[in-house]
Parts: structure tokens; C-alpha cells; sequence
């Protein structure tokens, strides 16, 4: 029985059935669906970082000293409420 199956295994090539074709076909299939769409994805998001390099490199200007208190760090100091408080002088003591 053995001398068959190494008989079988060295001489000539496996037949298989229409079923088992198919089967082996339908996965073949499948690995090449799974490969093209991590290749898509990986170029997908490799094509977004790039626009987005380029954009932010070469077109983006930052806006720089605005007008808004929110971009003046000092603002709430400046801001009169009303009360003078001279130089040196303590407000608690009021």
C-alpha cells in the first residue's frame, strides 16, 4: 500500500475532480479579491497623504497675529473694567 501512494506522489501529476477544481478555482479567486483590495486601500490612503503633504506644504498659509482676543495672549490684562489701579498700588486694599 505504501509503494502505491509513493507511486502516486512521484509519477504522474494529480487529477482532480470538477468539484475540487472548482474549489480550488473559487480560492485562488478569493486570495487575488483579498490582494486587490489591500492594494487599493494601502494606495487609497498613501494617495490622501500625499494631496494633503502637498497642500499643506506648498498652498496652506497660516493665518499669523490675528485681531481677535482669543489670538492676543495679554488681552484679558489690557481690557479697562472700569477701576484704575495705579502701578505698585494694591487692589485687594480696596
Amino acid at each position: 500500500m505504501k509503494e502505491k501512494e509513493a507511486g502516486a506522489e512521484r509519477g504522474k501529476p494529480a487529477t482532480y475532480t470538477g468539484d475540487k477544481k472548482a474549489r480550488m478555482a473559487a480560492k485562488t479567486n478569493k486570495k487575488w479579491v483579498r490582494l486587490a483590495t489591500v492594494l487599493a486601500y494601502v494606495l487609497s490612503v498613501s494617495l490622501a497623504a500625499i494631496v494633503l503633504a502637498v497642500y499643506y506644504s506648498l498652498i496652506w498659509q497660516p493665518v499669523r497675529g490675528g485681531s481677535g482676543p482669543a489670538s492676543q495672549p495679554h488681552a484679558a490684562a489690557s481690557v479697562d473694567r472700569g477701576t484704575s489701579v495705579s502701578p505698585g498700588a494694591s487692589a485687594i486694599g480696596k
